[in-house]
């Protein structure tokens, strides 16, 4: 097939798309992106993985121009310099509300914070009975760095780009209430065939939390953001 002249990126996600499994990169992959490479074509991966869950694939396919992650929430224009080109968090009021209500749930859950996956050591556990694959959870574990106070750390000045958090839990529909609106938090919903799967007859559920604006906030569409409450939208879902 001829290539057009016109063709200068090609943008790849993870999860599903050129991973086989949680880490691991075909050999016919691996030529492909060499051919594209080889015509001047740059690959840009583009996931929902923070970049340390990330940089084995760019270091694998040498991807280490541009790169996507968090959906966007962090875009580098040069990872092998590290140079950023945007970045946005979560405020600290959703996160004040969102991540005590995850450890009080007993829902495993990531911070992702920079490049780093950061958890709360007491929780860390949970990842055995999330849903995860073997697969997942070996390499997850690997990467994942476990913190005794996770808020405590959070205030001392790390702040926290987005929210993953994986349960087999499907018992509805949970809400948290604040007085204070959290209009920058979110649940990303992408493709339920792709990112909802099976596993040992429960379905899984994997959510995000990320910034987005208040018009396109999932908080209570009817009553409107300034009414301050949080709502977790079953079956709804989205992955990395």
């Amino acid at each position: 097939m001829k290539q057009s002249k016109d063709i200068r990126a090609v943008f790849l996600d993870l999860d599903g798309t050129l991973l086989r499994g949680a880490d691991t990169i075909s050999e016919r992959n691996l030529r492909a992106l060499r051919r594209i490479q080889e015509r001047g074509v740059i690959p840009v991966i583009a996931t929902g993985r923070p970049a340390g869950e990330t940089d084995f694939a760019v270091r694998a396919t040498g991807a280490d121009r541009y790169l996507i992650v968090m959906n966007g929430l962090a875009v580098y224009e040069d990872y092998s310099t590290r140079t950023l080109l945007h970045e946005a968090h979560l405020s600290d009021e959703a996160v004040e509300l969102i991540i005590p209500w995850l450890l009080e749930q007993h829902i495993f859950f990531e911070a992702y914070i920079g490049e780093r996956s950061v958890c709360q050591r007491s929780a860390a556990e949970w990842i055995q009975t999330c849903g995860m694959s073997e697969d997942q959870i070996r390499f997850f574990r690997t990467i994942i760095e476990p913190v005794d106070d996770l808020m405590a750390y959070i205030r001392s000045g790390h702040r926290v780009n987005k929210i993953f958090f994986s349960t087999t839990d499907t018992g509805g529909r949970r809400r948290i209430t604040t007085r204070s609106p959290v209009s920058t938090a979110i649940f990303w919903t992408v493709k339920p065939s792709i990112l909802t799967w099976r596993h040992k007859s429960s379905i899984i559920l994997n959510k995000e939390i990320s910034t987005s604006c208040a018009e396109e906030c999932l908080i209570c569409r009817s009553a409107g953001p300034a009414a301050g409450c949080f709502s977790l939208r079953y079956p709804a879902s989205t992955t990395r």
